[in-house]
């Protein structure tokens, strides 16, 4: 048998599980048009679309047009914090 590829050795995951909270869905006249989700918060960020403008912001910075500010993503949601 050839191992083309390497050897595959399953080992059981040591990473923390981090709890998600929900979050309720926010009000303002925003699309998530796509994320980069990442365990480095300066790596992740959100590409979010308002007015039809699709810009990508990262983990603390204010989301144009708006009093909100990016402060977590994830694979699948971000979580914004206004005011």
């Amino acid at each position: 048998m050839l191992n083309l590829f390497g050897q595959y050795n399953q080992k059981p995951s040591t990473t923390a599980v981090t709890q998600v909270q929900d979050a309720p869905e926010t009000k303002l006249n925003l699309v998530l048009a796509g994320v980069v989700a990442s365990d480095d918060p300066q790596a992740a960020s959100a590409i979010i679309e308002k007015a039809g403008q699709q810009t990508t912001y990262g983990i603390g910075e204010q989301i144009d047009g708006t009093r909100a500010v990016l402060e977590k993503v994830y694979f699948d949601r971000v979580i914004i914090k206004q005011s």
